[in-house]
Protein backbone atom coordinates (compact mmCIF):
# COMPACT_ATOMS: atom_id res chain seq x y z
CA UNK A 1 0.00 0.00 0.00
CA UNK A 2 2.60 2.10 1.06
CA UNK A 3 4.57 1.17 -2.06
CA UNK A 4 1.19 2.74 -4.32
CA UNK A 5 1.08 6.14 -2.56
CA UNK A 6 4.51 6.43 -3.28
CA UNK A 7 3.86 5.86 -7.06
CA UNK A 8 1.14 8.05 -6.85
CA UNK A 9 2.78 10.75 -5.21
CA UNK A 10 5.57 10.89 -8.21
CA UNK A 11 2.65 10.83 -10.80
CA UNK A 12 1.17 13.88 -9.21
CA UNK A 13 4.33 15.69 -8.64
CA UNK A 14 5.54 14.94 -12.80
CA UNK A 15 1.54 16.70 -14.36
CA UNK A 16 2.32 20.01 -11.36
CA UNK A 17 5.75 19.72 -13.12
CA UNK A 18 4.54 19.82 -16.99
CA UNK A 19 2.51 23.02 -15.92
CA UNK A 20 5.49 25.49 -16.46
CA UNK A 21 5.83 28.74 -18.85
CA UNK A 22 7.91 25.85 -20.69
CA UNK A 23 5.13 23.54 -21.24
CA UNK A 24 1.66 25.60 -20.80
CA UNK A 25 -1.80 24.01 -20.47
CA UNK A 26 -3.40 24.41 -24.02
CA UNK A 27 -6.20 26.79 -23.94
CA UNK A 28 -8.96 27.53 -26.34
CA UNK A 29 -7.70 29.71 -29.69
CA UNK A 30 -9.52 32.64 -29.66
CA UNK A 31 -9.17 34.76 -33.02
CA UNK A 32 -8.06 38.25 -32.91
CA UNK A 33 -10.55 40.89 -33.94
CA UNK A 34 -10.88 41.95 -37.74
CA UNK A 35 -13.05 44.79 -37.07
CA UNK A 36 -12.73 47.59 -39.85
CA UNK A 37 -14.53 50.32 -40.88
CA UNK A 38 -14.55 52.43 -44.41
CA UNK A 39 -12.80 55.75 -44.47
CA UNK A 40 -15.96 57.85 -44.98
CA UNK A 41 -17.35 56.22 -41.36
CA UNK A 42 -14.90 58.17 -39.20
CA UNK A 43 -14.74 61.27 -37.36
CA UNK A 44 -16.66 64.44 -37.90
CA UNK A 45 -18.88 63.16 -40.52
CA UNK A 46 -22.23 64.40 -40.95
CA UNK A 47 -25.36 61.94 -41.29
CA UNK A 48 -28.40 62.14 -43.39
CA UNK A 49 -31.17 63.54 -40.63
CA UNK A 50 -34.13 61.58 -40.30
CA UNK A 51 -33.32 58.17 -42.25
CA UNK A 52 -32.40 55.09 -41.44
CA UNK A 53 -28.68 55.51 -42.53
CA UNK A 54 -26.17 52.63 -43.21
CA UNK A 55 -23.03 52.33 -41.20
CA UNK A 56 -21.17 48.90 -42.63
CA UNK A 57 -17.93 47.45 -42.43
CA UNK A 58 -15.80 43.96 -42.04
CA UNK A 59 -15.20 41.73 -39.34
CA UNK A 60 -14.49 37.73 -38.59
CA UNK A 61 -17.14 35.83 -40.24
CA UNK A 62 -20.34 35.43 -38.58
CA UNK A 63 -19.18 38.12 -35.59
CA UNK A 64 -21.85 40.30 -33.98
CA UNK A 65 -21.85 43.83 -34.41
CA UNK A 66 -23.43 46.20 -31.74
CA UNK A 67 -23.49 49.36 -32.30
CA UNK A 68 -24.69 52.02 -29.77
CA UNK A 69 -25.50 56.00 -30.25
CA UNK A 70 -25.51 58.74 -28.70
CA UNK A 71 -28.85 59.90 -29.86
CA UNK A 72 -30.20 56.70 -28.90
CA UNK A 73 -30.70 53.99 -25.80
CA UNK A 74 -31.35 51.26 -27.53
CA UNK A 75 -28.48 49.67 -29.77
CA UNK A 76 -28.49 48.78 -33.59
CA UNK A 77 -26.95 45.15 -34.67
CA UNK A 78 -26.03 43.30 -37.71
CA UNK A 79 -24.01 40.18 -38.46
CA UNK A 80 -21.37 39.66 -40.46
CA UNK A 81 -21.54 37.25 -43.90
CA UNK A 82 -19.85 34.76 -45.35
CA UNK A 83 -16.79 37.42 -46.42
CA UNK A 84 -17.22 38.92 -42.90
CA UNK A 85 -19.23 42.46 -44.46
CA UNK A 86 -21.87 43.84 -42.44
CA UNK A 87 -24.19 45.99 -42.44
CA UNK A 88 -26.60 47.89 -40.00
CA UNK A 89 -29.13 50.77 -40.45
CA UNK A 90 -29.26 53.42 -37.97
CA UNK A 91 -32.09 55.55 -37.19
CA UNK A 92 -31.06 59.61 -37.29
CA UNK A 93 -33.22 61.97 -35.83
CA UNK A 94 -33.59 65.73 -36.96
CA UNK A 95 -31.26 67.74 -37.51
CA UNK A 96 -29.09 68.46 -34.98
CA UNK A 97 -25.47 70.71 -34.20
CA UNK A 98 -24.79 69.48 -30.96
CA UNK A 99 -22.08 66.74 -31.52
CA UNK A 100 -22.82 63.00 -31.23
CA UNK A 101 -20.70 59.59 -30.96
CA UNK A 102 -21.49 56.11 -31.95
CA UNK A 103 -19.46 53.13 -30.44
CA UNK A 104 -19.24 50.19 -32.40
CA UNK A 105 -17.95 46.48 -31.28
CA UNK A 106 -17.61 42.78 -32.25
CA UNK A 107 -17.64 39.79 -30.69
CA UNK A 108 -13.78 39.79 -30.03
CA UNK A 109 -14.94 43.07 -27.97
CA UNK A 110 -12.84 45.31 -30.29
CA UNK A 111 -14.80 48.35 -30.14
CA UNK A 112 -13.61 51.60 -32.75
CA UNK A 113 -15.02 55.37 -31.40
CA UNK A 114 -16.42 57.59 -33.75
CA UNK A 115 -16.60 61.32 -32.48
CA UNK A 116 -18.32 64.49 -33.51
CA UNK A 117 -20.82 63.25 -35.35
CA UNK A 118 -23.69 66.02 -36.82
CA UNK A 119 -27.13 65.14 -37.96
CA UNK A 120 -27.78 67.09 -41.40
CA UNK A 121 -27.88 67.04 -45.26
CA UNK A 122 -25.72 64.74 -47.49
CA UNK A 123 -24.63 65.62 -50.94
CA UNK A 124 -22.76 63.45 -53.14
CA UNK A 125 -20.90 65.86 -55.69
CA UNK A 126 -19.71 63.89 -58.99
CA UNK A 127 -18.52 64.23 -62.41
CA UNK A 128 -15.09 65.55 -63.87
CA UNK A 129 -12.58 68.52 -63.66
CA UNK A 130 -15.15 70.93 -63.39
CA UNK A 131 -16.90 69.38 -60.31
CA UNK A 132 -13.18 68.51 -59.19
CA UNK A 133 -11.70 71.90 -59.24
CA UNK A 134 -11.13 73.14 -55.84
CA UNK A 135 -11.56 76.55 -54.23
CA UNK A 136 -8.24 77.56 -54.28
CA UNK A 137 -8.34 76.61 -58.51
CA UNK A 138 -6.05 74.85 -60.42
CA UNK A 139 -2.82 75.31 -60.89
CA UNK A 140 -1.50 77.04 -57.97
CA UNK A 141 2.14 78.87 -58.35
CA UNK A 142 2.49 77.70 -62.05
CA UNK A 143 2.15 79.42 -65.06
CA UNK A 144 -1.23 77.65 -65.88
CA UNK A 145 -3.16 78.90 -62.75
CA UNK A 146 -6.83 78.74 -63.16
CA UNK A 147 -8.74 80.32 -59.90
CA UNK A 148 -11.88 80.19 -58.89
CA UNK A 149 -13.73 83.98 -58.95
CA UNK A 150 -12.99 85.70 -55.73
CA UNK A 151 -11.83 82.46 -53.78
CA UNK A 152 -9.69 84.23 -51.34
CA UNK A 153 -12.66 86.65 -50.79
CA UNK A 154 -14.96 83.74 -50.21
CA UNK A 155 -12.33 81.50 -48.24
CA UNK A 156 -11.55 84.23 -45.96
CA UNK A 157 -15.32 83.96 -43.73
CA UNK A 158 -15.15 80.07 -44.78
CA UNK A 159 -15.84 79.07 -40.74
CA UNK A 160 -18.32 76.62 -40.38
CA UNK A 161 -18.41 74.08 -38.40
CA UNK A 162 -21.56 72.36 -39.04
CA UNK A 163 -20.62 72.30 -42.99
CA UNK A 164 -18.29 69.36 -43.87
CA UNK A 165 -16.81 67.64 -46.74
CA UNK A 166 -15.49 64.25 -47.09
CA UNK A 167 -12.83 64.11 -50.57
CA UNK A 168 -13.07 60.94 -52.19
CA UNK A 169 -9.77 60.16 -53.67
CA UNK A 170 -8.74 59.27 -56.93
CA UNK A 171 -9.38 55.27 -57.35
CA UNK A 172 -6.43 52.25 -57.12
CA UNK A 173 -7.00 52.07 -60.67
CA UNK A 174 -4.89 48.85 -60.59
CA UNK A 175 -6.99 47.16 -58.07
CA UNK A 176 -10.22 48.74 -59.17
CA UNK A 177 -9.45 47.67 -63.01
CA UNK A 178 -10.80 44.20 -61.39
CA UNK A 179 -13.57 44.52 -59.33
CA UNK A 180 -15.38 46.78 -56.95
CA UNK A 181 -13.67 47.89 -54.20
CA UNK A 182 -14.79 47.59 -50.14
CA UNK A 183 -13.00 50.38 -49.10
CA UNK A 184 -11.19 53.62 -51.26
CA UNK A 185 -7.46 53.82 -51.86
CA UNK A 186 -5.80 52.47 -48.34
CA UNK A 187 -8.40 53.91 -46.29
CA UNK A 188 -7.50 57.39 -46.99
CA UNK A 189 -9.80 60.13 -46.78
CA UNK A 190 -11.34 61.92 -44.10
CA UNK A 191 -13.87 64.61 -42.61
CA UNK A 192 -12.92 68.36 -42.98
CA UNK A 193 -14.41 70.73 -40.83
CA UNK A 194 -15.36 74.03 -43.26
CA UNK A 195 -12.35 76.73 -42.12
CA UNK A 196 -10.68 79.27 -44.13
CA UNK A 197 -7.94 77.00 -44.67
CA UNK A 198 -9.65 73.04 -45.04
CA UNK A 199 -11.92 74.97 -47.31
CA UNK A 200 -9.44 75.55 -50.05
CA UNK A 201 -9.83 71.64 -50.52
CA UNK A 202 -13.30 71.96 -50.85
CA UNK A 203 -14.55 71.50 -54.70
CA UNK A 204 -16.05 74.73 -55.68
CA UNK A 205 -19.46 73.67 -56.55
CA UNK A 206 -19.61 71.54 -53.28
CA UNK A 207 -18.82 74.54 -51.40
CA UNK A 208 -20.66 77.46 -52.70
CA UNK A 209 -23.82 74.61 -53.02
CA UNK A 210 -23.05 73.54 -49.47
CA UNK A 211 -22.54 76.92 -48.17
CA UNK A 212 -26.05 77.92 -49.43
CA UNK A 213 -27.90 75.30 -48.32
CA UNK A 214 -26.04 75.46 -45.09
CA UNK A 215 -27.21 78.93 -44.41
CA UNK A 216 -30.46 78.56 -46.03
CA UNK A 217 -31.52 75.84 -43.99
CA UNK A 218 -29.50 76.31 -40.47
CA UNK A 219 -28.53 73.05 -40.15
CA UNK A 220 -25.64 70.98 -40.69
CA UNK A 221 -24.00 70.15 -44.31
CA UNK A 222 -21.81 67.29 -45.37
CA UNK A 223 -20.75 67.01 -49.15
CA UNK A 224 -18.89 64.15 -50.93
CA UNK A 225 -16.40 65.32 -53.31
CA UNK A 226 -16.09 62.55 -55.60
CA UNK A 227 -15.09 63.38 -58.91
CA UNK A 228 -11.45 62.77 -61.53
CA UNK A 229 -10.49 64.97 -64.04
CA UNK A 230 -10.64 64.39 -67.70
CA UNK A 231 -13.22 61.05 -67.58
CA UNK A 232 -16.07 60.08 -69.64
CA UNK A 233 -19.14 58.81 -68.34
CA UNK A 234 -18.62 55.29 -68.76
CA UNK A 235 -16.25 55.20 -65.84
CA UNK A 236 -18.68 55.91 -63.80
CA UNK A 237 -21.39 53.42 -64.73
CA UNK A 238 -21.45 50.02 -63.91
CA UNK A 239 -19.55 47.11 -65.87
CA UNK A 240 -20.16 43.86 -66.92
CA UNK A 241 -17.94 42.71 -64.21
CA UNK A 242 -15.03 41.21 -66.43
CA UNK A 243 -11.24 42.56 -65.75
CA UNK A 244 -10.73 46.50 -67.35
CA UNK A 245 -7.49 47.93 -68.17
CA UNK A 246 -6.28 49.96 -65.69
CA UNK A 247 -6.69 53.41 -66.65
CA UNK A 248 -9.21 56.27 -65.87
CA UNK A 249 -11.17 55.91 -68.68
CA UNK A 250 -12.16 52.62 -68.53
CA UNK A 251 -15.74 51.48 -68.44
CA UNK A 252 -16.50 50.68 -64.58
CA UNK A 253 -13.14 51.65 -62.97
CA UNK A 254 -14.49 54.71 -60.94
CA UNK A 255 -17.29 53.23 -60.37
CA UNK A 256 -15.46 50.42 -58.98
CA UNK A 257 -13.28 52.49 -57.28
CA UNK A 258 -14.51 55.72 -56.55
CA UNK A 259 -18.51 55.15 -56.11
CA UNK A 260 -18.70 51.33 -54.83
CA UNK A 261 -16.56 52.08 -51.81
CA UNK A 262 -18.91 54.82 -50.81
CA UNK A 263 -22.26 53.19 -52.05
CA UNK A 264 -23.72 52.56 -48.73
CA UNK A 265 -23.49 56.01 -47.20
CA UNK A 266 -26.90 57.63 -46.77
CA UNK A 267 -27.69 60.68 -48.93
CA UNK A 268 -30.34 63.51 -50.10
CA UNK A 269 -29.20 63.54 -53.41
CA UNK A 270 -26.59 64.14 -56.09
CA UNK A 271 -24.53 66.70 -57.87
CA UNK A 272 -23.21 66.26 -61.59
CA UNK A 273 -20.91 67.68 -63.69
CA UNK A 274 -19.49 66.29 -66.52
CA UNK A 275 -19.69 65.91 -70.12
CA UNK A 276 -16.66 67.38 -71.69
CA UNK A 277 -15.22 64.16 -72.16
CA UNK A 278 -17.61 62.94 -74.41
CA UNK A 279 -18.85 65.58 -76.97
CA UNK A 280 -18.74 62.55 -79.09
CA UNK A 281 -20.72 60.35 -77.38
CA UNK A 282 -23.78 59.69 -79.41
CA UNK A 283 -25.19 57.42 -77.02
CA UNK A 284 -24.47 60.31 -73.69
CA UNK A 285 -28.38 60.58 -72.83
CA UNK A 286 -28.96 56.89 -72.40
CA UNK A 287 -25.53 56.16 -70.48
CA UNK A 288 -26.76 59.52 -68.26
CA UNK A 289 -29.90 57.86 -67.69
CA UNK A 290 -28.39 54.08 -66.97
CA UNK A 291 -26.17 55.72 -64.82
CA UNK A 292 -28.71 57.20 -62.40
CA UNK A 293 -30.92 54.37 -62.64
CA UNK A 294 -27.55 52.61 -61.30
CA UNK A 295 -27.02 54.86 -58.72
CA UNK A 296 -30.29 55.10 -57.34
CA UNK A 297 -30.21 51.33 -57.27
CA UNK A 298 -27.15 51.02 -55.24
CA UNK A 299 -28.66 53.75 -52.74
CA UNK A 300 -31.69 51.79 -52.45
CA UNK A 301 -34.22 53.97 -54.38
CA UNK A 302 -36.36 52.21 -55.87
CA UNK A 303 -39.01 54.76 -56.41
CA UNK A 304 -36.45 57.84 -58.35
CA UNK A 305 -36.77 59.90 -55.14
CA UNK A 306 -32.92 61.13 -55.18
CA UNK A 307 -32.80 64.09 -57.09
CA UNK A 308 -30.28 64.40 -59.87
CA UNK A 309 -29.37 67.27 -60.15
CA UNK A 310 -26.41 68.39 -62.87
CA UNK A 311 -24.33 71.00 -64.94
CA UNK A 312 -24.43 71.87 -68.63
CA UNK A 313 -21.17 72.23 -69.87
CA UNK A 314 -19.78 75.49 -70.15
CA UNK A 315 -19.03 77.68 -73.22
CA UNK A 316 -15.55 77.43 -74.13
CA UNK A 317 -13.29 77.65 -77.47
CA UNK A 318 -13.02 74.20 -78.63
CA UNK A 319 -11.18 73.28 -81.73
CA UNK A 320 -14.74 72.86 -83.53
CA UNK A 321 -17.85 74.84 -83.62
CA UNK A 322 -20.64 72.37 -82.80
CA UNK A 323 -19.43 69.57 -80.07
CA UNK A 324 -20.00 71.35 -77.14
CA UNK A 325 -23.18 72.59 -78.37
CA UNK A 326 -24.75 69.61 -79.31
CA UNK A 327 -23.65 68.23 -76.09
CA UNK A 328 -25.35 70.81 -73.91
CA UNK A 329 -28.51 70.04 -75.93
CA UNK A 330 -28.01 66.59 -75.16
CA UNK A 331 -27.45 67.52 -71.28
CA UNK A 332 -31.17 69.56 -71.49
CA UNK A 333 -33.16 66.76 -73.60
CA UNK A 334 -31.80 64.30 -71.21
CA UNK A 335 -33.52 65.75 -68.12
CA UNK A 336 -37.17 64.26 -69.70
CA UNK A 337 -36.29 60.83 -69.28
CA UNK A 338 -34.76 60.89 -66.00
CA UNK A 339 -37.27 61.12 -63.06
CA UNK A 340 -36.50 63.84 -60.35
CA UNK A 341 -34.11 65.78 -62.62
CA UNK A 342 -32.88 69.62 -63.15
CA UNK A 343 -30.24 71.02 -65.31
CA UNK A 344 -28.34 74.37 -65.13
CA UNK A 345 -27.71 76.38 -67.74
CA UNK A 346 -23.94 77.87 -67.56
CA UNK A 347 -24.25 79.66 -71.34
CA UNK A 348 -23.61 82.78 -69.63
CA UNK A 349 -19.98 81.94 -67.24
CA UNK A 350 -17.70 80.32 -69.46
CA UNK A 351 -14.54 81.44 -70.36
CA UNK A 352 -13.40 81.59 -73.80
CA UNK A 353 -9.27 80.62 -72.51
CA UNK A 354 -10.08 78.83 -69.54
CA UNK A 355 -12.22 75.09 -70.19
CA UNK A 356 -12.20 75.34 -65.94
CA UNK A 357 -13.75 78.57 -65.82
CA UNK A 358 -13.41 81.24 -62.52
CA UNK A 359 -17.12 81.57 -61.97
CA UNK A 360 -18.69 78.21 -60.09
CA UNK A 361 -20.54 80.26 -57.91
CA UNK A 362 -23.32 81.05 -60.21
CA UNK A 363 -24.03 77.40 -61.06
CA UNK A 364 -23.27 76.02 -57.70
CA UNK A 365 -26.12 78.12 -56.32
CA UNK A 366 -28.49 77.54 -59.77
CA UNK A 367 -28.60 73.62 -58.84
CA UNK A 368 -29.42 74.75 -55.05
CA UNK A 369 -32.65 76.86 -56.60
CA UNK A 370 -33.53 72.98 -57.43
CA UNK A 371 -33.09 71.69 -54.08
CA UNK A 372 -34.88 75.07 -52.37
CA UNK A 373 -38.34 74.61 -54.67
CA UNK A 374 -38.27 70.73 -54.92
CA UNK A 375 -36.83 69.04 -51.54
CA UNK A 376 -36.29 71.82 -48.72
CA UNK A 377 -39.48 74.22 -49.48
CA UNK A 378 -37.78 77.49 -49.37
CA UNK A 379 -38.11 78.84 -52.26
CA UNK A 380 -41.04 79.02 -54.64
CA UNK A 381 -39.10 80.43 -57.88
CA UNK A 382 -39.24 78.03 -60.64
CA UNK A 383 -34.98 76.87 -61.00
CA UNK A 384 -35.82 76.05 -64.61
CA UNK A 385 -34.56 78.76 -67.12
CA UNK A 386 -36.14 79.58 -70.40
CA UNK A 387 -36.48 76.64 -72.97
CA UNK A 388 -36.97 76.70 -76.77
CA UNK A 389 -41.10 75.96 -76.97
CA UNK A 390 -41.91 76.78 -80.76
CA UNK A 391 -41.57 78.63 -83.77
CA UNK A 392 -43.91 80.76 -86.06
CA UNK A 393 -42.80 82.08 -89.15
CA UNK A 394 -44.23 85.18 -90.36
CA UNK A 395 -43.61 87.62 -92.81
CA UNK A 396 -40.02 86.76 -93.29
CA UNK A 397 -39.41 86.65 -89.46
CA UNK A 398 -39.41 84.20 -87.26
CA UNK A 399 -40.80 84.10 -83.57
CA UNK A 400 -39.84 82.19 -80.83
CA UNK A 401 -41.74 81.43 -77.92
CA UNK A 402 -40.13 80.31 -74.58
CA UNK A 403 -41.11 78.17 -71.51
CA UNK A 404 -40.29 79.12 -68.50
CA UNK A 405 -39.78 82.33 -69.34
CA UNK A 406 -41.93 85.10 -67.68
CA UNK A 407 -40.35 88.65 -68.92
CA UNK A 408 -37.47 87.70 -71.12
CA UNK A 409 -34.97 90.43 -71.36
CA UNK A 410 -31.34 91.43 -72.79
CA UNK A 411 -29.16 93.93 -71.67
CA UNK A 412 -28.71 94.61 -75.72
CA UNK A 413 -31.18 96.07 -78.53
CA UNK A 414 -29.80 93.00 -80.54
CA UNK A 415 -29.66 89.56 -78.79
CA UNK A 416 -25.84 87.94 -79.76
CA UNK A 417 -25.38 84.66 -80.89
CA UNK A 418 -28.43 84.31 -83.11
CA UNK A 419 -28.25 82.55 -86.27
CA UNK A 420 -30.80 82.06 -88.98
CA UNK A 421 -31.18 79.70 -91.87
CA UNK A 422 -33.46 79.59 -95.23
CA UNK A 423 -33.68 76.14 -96.97
CA UNK A 424 -30.23 76.00 -98.29
CA UNK A 425 -29.14 75.59 -94.53
CA UNK A 426 -26.78 78.71 -94.34
CA UNK A 427 -26.72 79.78 -91.27
CA UNK A 428 -26.40 83.95 -90.81
CA UNK A 429 -26.18 86.05 -87.65
CA UNK A 430 -29.35 87.39 -87.36
CA UNK A 431 -30.95 90.22 -85.58
CA UNK A 432 -32.78 89.46 -82.58
CA UNK A 433 -35.22 91.12 -80.07
CA UNK A 434 -37.64 90.43 -77.33
CA UNK A 435 -41.28 90.32 -78.04
CA UNK A 436 -44.11 91.04 -79.32
CA UNK A 437 -45.27 88.99 -76.45
CA UNK A 438 -43.07 88.37 -72.18
CA UNK A 439 -42.28 84.71 -73.62
CA UNK A 440 -41.09 85.67 -77.21
CA UNK A 441 -38.34 87.01 -79.19
CA UNK A 442 -38.10 87.85 -82.65
CA UNK A 443 -35.50 86.84 -85.45
CA UNK A 444 -34.72 87.96 -88.84
CA UNK A 445 -32.42 88.83 -91.65
CA UNK A 446 -32.05 90.38 -95.25
CA UNK A 447 -29.75 87.12 -96.32
CA UNK A 448 -32.63 85.02 -95.52
CA UNK A 449 -36.20 86.24 -96.71
CA UNK A 450 -37.84 82.68 -96.16
CA UNK A 451 -36.11 81.35 -92.50
CA UNK A 452 -36.66 77.72 -91.79
CA UNK A 453 -34.90 77.56 -88.85
CA UNK A 454 -32.86 79.69 -86.17
CA UNK A 455 -30.66 78.70 -83.73
CA UNK A 456 -29.43 80.34 -80.03
CA UNK A 457 -25.89 80.25 -78.48
CA UNK A 458 -25.36 77.35 -80.73
CA UNK A 459 -21.96 77.11 -80.61
CA UNK A 460 -18.77 76.24 -78.81
CA UNK A 461 -18.27 79.49 -77.36
CA UNK A 462 -21.20 81.75 -76.98
CA UNK A 463 -22.23 84.71 -73.74
CA UNK A 464 -25.89 83.99 -72.97
CA UNK A 465 -27.29 87.38 -72.22
CA UNK A 466 -31.44 85.99 -72.57
CA UNK A 467 -32.70 86.29 -68.87
CA UNK A 468 -36.09 85.82 -67.20
CA UNK A 469 -37.44 87.61 -64.30
CA UNK A 470 -35.56 85.12 -61.85
CA UNK A 471 -32.27 86.07 -63.88
CA UNK A 472 -31.73 82.86 -65.76
CA UNK A 473 -30.16 82.15 -68.65
CA UNK A 474 -31.82 80.88 -71.97
CA UNK A 475 -30.52 77.23 -72.37
CA UNK A 476 -28.85 77.05 -76.14
CA UNK A 477 -31.29 75.45 -78.70
CA UNK A 478 -31.58 74.81 -82.55
CA UNK A 479 -34.90 74.29 -84.26
CA UNK A 480 -33.51 72.37 -86.62
CA UNK A 481 -31.91 68.94 -86.22
CA UNK A 482 -29.22 69.41 -88.75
Amino acid sequence: MKRVFIILFISALAFSCSKTEDNPVRQPDTPSSELALPAIISDNMVLQQDSKVNIWGKAIPGSEITIQTSWKEEPFSATTDYDGLWVAQVETPSATDQPQTMSIKDSQRKEIEIENILIGEVWLCSGQSNMEMPMRGFGVGSDNYQPVLNSEEELSTADFPSFRYFKVPYADLDAASSGQQFDIRDGNGSWAVCTPSSAREYCAIGFFFGRKLHQDTDVPVGIIGCSYGGTPIAAWMKNDGNPVEAVKSAPGILYNGMIWPIHHYTLRGFLWYQGESDRDNDNYADDMKEMVSTWRADWGDTENKLPFYYVQIAPYGYSDNLSAAVMMETQYNAMSGIPNSGVVATSDVGDKKYQHYPNKKVPAERLYMWAARDIYHTSDTDPHGPAYESMEISDGKAVITFSHANRLSCEYDNIPYVQIAGEDRQFYSAFAETGPEPDQITVYSPNVPEPVAVRYCFTSWHVGSLFNEAGLPAYPFRTDNW
